[in-house]
């Protein structure tokens, strides 16, 4: 969408098809759902290739200033998180709708639901099969990316199309894996669950990771993700999705007195499932950046994973502060005894669970889920 919104503003005219039946796949589930669209530390040199000059023609001709400038534009809010990296403050779909604004703007047609079958060059020009219709033109562009995430219609369509041209194929390698480390390495086993953040050195090259986290075999130890998730996602299709979140360690007392800066630069992330929940989130908003805590707009968690094709999280039955690590804890405390539920009853003070990897400085609020709450009122009615 990029690349077409752009040649239609430089007068070309443009085609732009898409065997999926919607734009931005992979943008909706990007960042967590918010979309880590750049970083403000994109560099030529943070980028391993066997062409070391492309990355800086392509981030000389343009930066993360310019698409940052784009989404201002277009009125998204956004904040920074760990070392540079940019998210939306609402939903990854509003940079879909941006790219697509775009393209409506430059002229561009679109064509939703049709995959290319043939691609040739004759005469001069490219030959395209979409759609049992046959387009020509002189420039072609192919955007698939990788075929890592398949269910989201990712396919080897495009290196099957560069071999049927002649060019060479550079074997595509997995970029985000865990290391495993040998049944020996007993000091790692007893660090399972634990995160920090590393720097990585390789020959000549080095770079700082926000958080890794040690996991057991088998439970996918990986770089921290791009957006705080408190909630698990379900590991195939066949597991409920409306499972209760499995209980963790309640909050452990803290000595007395808290803070009243204990908050003071935390970042606090309000949940809540269905938009009859919006106006009590709201109420929270302007109480807690009063304790100097940044709050971005509320996200609700059942819409982000309908745009993103998943499973909705657990959820909890009573009104729940996690912190995401033991400096927030206290801010946690500090919210707790000032500011009073809106659903009523008491806040649930736990850590987030060790199987998710934390975001220093981070907390998130979750109001009950409304089945969960009916539920829990009516086992304690009944007692």
């Amino acid at each position: 969408m990029m690349c077409a919104a752009t040649a239609g503003a430089r007068g070309r005219r443009v085609l732009l098809a898409d065997h999926a039946d919607e734009p931005g796949k992979k943008i909706l589930i990007s960042g967590g759902g918010r979309c880590n669209f750049t970083n403000l530390h994109t560099a030529a040199d943070r980028y391993l290739s066997s062409n070391p000059h492309f990355a800086k023609s392509a981030l000389g001709r343009y930066t993360p200033q310019d698409f940052l400038t784009l989404v201002e534009r277009h009125g998204i809010a956004w904040h920074e998180k760990t070392l540079g990296q940019l998210f939306c403050d609402g939903s990854a779909r509003q940079v879909v709708d941006m790219l697509v604004d775009e393209c409506a703007k430059a002229g561009v047609t679109t064509m939703l639901g049709h995959a290319a079958t043939a691609i040739e060059h004759r005469d001069g020009c490219f030959a395209v099969a979409i759609g049992g219709r046959e387009y020509t033109a002189p420039a072609l562009v192919l955007a698939t990316g990788g075929p890592s995430i398949p269910k989201l219609g990712a396919t080897g369509f495009a290196y099957d199309v560069a071999r049927s041209f002649g060019l060479s194929i550079v074997h595509p390698r997995p970029a985000l894996v865990p290391f495993t480390l040998g049944a020996d390495e007993a000091l790692f086993r007893s660090l399972s669950g634990v995160s920090a953040e590393v720097e990585v050195h390789w020959q000549k090259v080095r770079f700082r990771e926000a958080a890794v986290v040690v996991a057991p075999e088998g439970e996918g130890a990986l770089p921290a993700p791009s957006a705080p998730s408190a909630m698990p996602v379900p590991a195939s299709p066949s597991s409920p999705s409306w499972a209760p979140a499995p209980p963790t360690a309640a909050a452990p007392p803290a000595p007395e007195p808290v803070s009243p800066d204990a908050c003071r630069g935390r970042r606090v992330y309000i949940q809540i499932h269905g938009p009859a929940q919006q106006a009590q989130a709201a109420s929270m908003r302007q109480p807690w950046r009063r304790l100097g805590a940044v709050v971005p707009p509320v996200e609700d968690v059942l819409a982000s994973a309908r745009a993103a094709g998943r499973a909705p999280p657990a959820g909890y039955a009573r009104p729940t502060i996690l912190w995401h690590d033991a400096g927030s804890q206290a801010c946690a405390r500090l919210m707790a005894q000032r500011l009073p539920s809106p659903v009523g009853g008491a806040w649930q003070l736990r850590a987030l669970p060790a199987r998710l990897v934390p975001t220093p400085g981070t907390l998130e609020v979750w109001l009950p889920r409304p089945d969960l709450a009916s539920a829990a009122a009516g086992e304690r009615a009944g007692q």
